[in-house]
């Protein structure tokens, strides 16, 4: 990938924008995003931004939580994510959300316009990080609520297959940087100016139920953009050693990864 921050961002837009259809097949996010939403303690009517919203994670659980006489903005790189998620807006008569397609480091809102604003595994795009969450809090009014997610450790019993993942190129992260510590996630929360901050990890184990469907599922998220890169005989190589390292993970219902967030709830002063 180029360094340019410009065209990073364009790389991320695309691999999300081809894997929107059917992204998160899993669940895990929206599971993630249900958490986050909960420990943000919504209030009725309240204003809310939901950054990096994709397939509407947190912003339907939000939408949910703020009721009729709230609003809940949701904003995404990419137009395609965009598309889909505001069908599903309207296909549920959500007269409470909306969503757009918009850069957050470039954000077009009023400074205090929102009561929480919710960033769900996104930081790691954010090459300032500590910058890009002080804009955040000047979007919040005072006593505003941050609430973000990133992944924690992963599952030790999936190492080695993670280990061929990264021999292939075929990782999660599509060039950004990874903060899988909740000291690390704590220490630029407060750096940005938030106080108090809480961080916790939480973990729930989901079951990918054939190898077909492992499969389907990479090309469904992150990981898609660097299957693309391999040749066609690349990738028919990586499957093929990929599918035959699964073999040590199955159980009686499939293949079982623990998955680990952390999470983060900081106020605005």
């Amino acid at each position: 990938m180029k360094e340019s921050g410009s065209t990073q961002k364009e790389q991320v837009a695309a691999v999300f924008g081809r894997a929107a259809p059917t992204y998160d097949r899993t669940g895990r996010f929206a599971y993630f995003g249900r958490r986050l939403v909960a420990a943000a303690g919504l209030a009725p009517r309240a204003r809310v931004l939901d950054i990096a919203a994709g397939r509407g994670a947190i912003l339907f659980p939000a939408a949910e939580q703020v009721g009729p006489d709230g609003k809940v903005t949701g904003i995404d790189l990419s137009e395609p994510m965009v598309q889909i998620t505001a069908a599903e807006v309207q296909r549920r008569g959500l007269t409470q959300a909306e969503i757009f397609c918009m850069d957050a480091e470039r954000l077009t809102f009023e400074p205090a316009s929102f009561d929480a604003i919710f960033c769900g595994f996104c930081i790691q795009y954010f090459p300032n990080l500590e910058q890009t969450l002080s804009e955040f809090r000047r979007m919040l009014r005072p006593g505003g609520v941050l609430a973000l997610s990133t992944w924690g450790q992963g599952d030790p019993r999936w190492a080695r297959l993670q280990k061929l993942r990264g021999s292939y190129g075929v990782g999660e992260s599509l060039g950004g940087t990874r903060r899988r510590q909740p000291g690390d996630v704590e220490s630029v929360m407060r750096k940005s100016g938030f106080e108090p901050v809480n961080v916790w990890t939480d973990e729930v184990e989901f079951t990918i139920g054939s190898e077909t469907e492992w499969w389907e599922d990479l090309w469904s998220s992150g990981p898609r953009a660097g299957l693309e890169q391999l040749d066609s005989d690349a990738r028919a190589r990586f499957q093929r050693e990929a599918f035959e390292r699964l073999q040590e993970l199955r159980g009686p219902n499939g293949f079982a990864e623990r998955r680990q967030a952390i999470l983060g709830r900081g106020v605005n002063p």
